[in-house]
């Protein structure tokens, strides 16, 4: 069951997540970021060749049906902060975008916008503690947690893995490997514990830890 966050907000991680969800479920994306109009309001803009293809509003339908069972936001926020533009219709914003500009006369409906270009996924580096729980009859409950605001990753969610598949787990991660056989003692000794990890984004994701 996914745990949604009390608290939503635009940050710089949602584009890619979105990006990663969509591209799972067959929608192509050529390029995400995120933009800001009004001095404080912001979206995040996707742009798809599946929109020049089939049209904004079956995209959009695929998009939330893609978006539903996601823990990292939920529908009814990025009902309202998600923008999905075709290549065609943004060919000339990209060509500046591309160039280095970071505001736009306009985009779609919005005018005078700032420009936040985000990398795909596995592009976008993470550190933070992987917390490792005893889950009873050799399962291990865990979940990460970011450094700082991690991009904007605040949210834990749990995962259960078989002590066994630990080193399967853990691939994609930088992990020292005294820290591996910690996490072994701690599972034996019926007790928590947590390591320094580095990964990505789409690691993560993958993962099924955001």
């Amino acid at each position: 069951m996914a745990t949604y966050p009390l608290v939503e907000r635009i940050n710089l991680d949602l584009p890619a997540l979105v990006a990663l969800s969509l591209q799972k479920h067959g929608v192509p994306v050529s390029s995400r970021f995120l933009i800001r109009y009004d001095t404080s309001q912001w979206q995040v803009v996707i742009i798809s060749p599946a929109v020049d293809n089939a049209g904004g509003r079956d995209v959009y339908l695929r998009a939330f049906e893609a978006l539903d069972g996601e823990a990292f936001s939920t529908r009814q926020f990025l009902s309202s902060h998600l923008l999905l533009m075709g290549e065609a219709q943004t060919r000339e914003a990209l060509d500046r975008i591309g160039k280095g500009v970071s505001r736009l006369s306009s985009l779609g409906p919005y005018e005078e916008v700032d420009v936040y270009v985000v990398p795909d996924a596995d592009k976008i580096e993470k550190q933070g503690f992987l917390y490792f729980r005893p889950a009873g009859n050799d399962v291990i409950s865990v979940a990460f947690a970011p450094l700082g605001d991690g991009g904007g990753l605040g949210l834990l969610k749990p995962l259960n893995i078989s002590a066994n598949a630990l080193d399967t787990f853990l691939a994609g991660f930088s992990v020292y490997e005294t820290d591996k056989q910690k996490v072994l003692d701690a599972q034996r000794q019926n007790r928590t514990e947590s390591v320094l990890a580095r990964t990505d984004l789409k690691t993560l994701y993958t993962k099924g830890l955001v």
